[in-house]
């Protein structure tokens, strides 16, 4: 196993890819949005997508499809924070993007994920941070919590698991 110190910086540097979530995930995250608790959803590649739903647009873009409430967001606010690798922002995740996290660990922060999990452990949302960042970054997260949820932070290898075993 490599260590995330031993990543080359032109790796690093590089937005990492998103891992695909699980279709629980999916319809957790699609109920927020319908809701208008969350602005977008994203489908990224290797995700399927869900039925796009009545009200909502669809975008393609290279971090994958977006879904997003129009009323709520511009397709140009997405475009613009996927050519400058803040989707983060958008998609409620705090102010920390998976770049700055893997830089951050590499400089020797001990990497982390901030996680919204429904009561049954369904996650709905996680972010990449450090210990360093998560408390900043739940605080971000919390106003965009469905209630009865809770939000961790978790070792970011046990939410990567958790996401291949829900997805069979």
């Amino acid at each position: 196993m490599v260590s995330l110190a031993e990543v080359p910086p032109e790796v690093a540097n590089a937005e990492p890819q998103t891992e695909p979530e699980g279709n629980e995930t999916l319809v957790a995250q699609q109920e927020q949005l319908v809701s208008g608790q969350r602005a977008a959803q994203l489908f990224p590649e290797g995700t399927e997508e869900l039925p796009l739903p009545k009200g909502m647009k669809r975008m393609d873009t290279p971090d994958g499809v977006f879904h997003f409430n129009p009323k709520l967001i511009s397709a140009e606010q997405i475009h613009r924070a996927v050519l400058t690798g803040q989707t983060n922002h958008i998609l409620e995740l705090g102010p920390v993007n998976k770049t700055e996290a893997m830089q951050r660990a590499q400089q020797g922060e001990q990497p982390a994920a901030v996680v919204e999990r429904q009561p049954n452990g369904t996650e709905v949302r996680a972010a990449a941070g450090t210990q360093v960042t998560a408390p900043g970054q739940m605080q971000a997260m919390r106003p965009g919590m469905t209630p009865g949820n809770n939000m961790q932070v978790e070792d970011p290898q046990k939410t990567l698991m958790i996401r291949a075993l829900q997805r069979g």
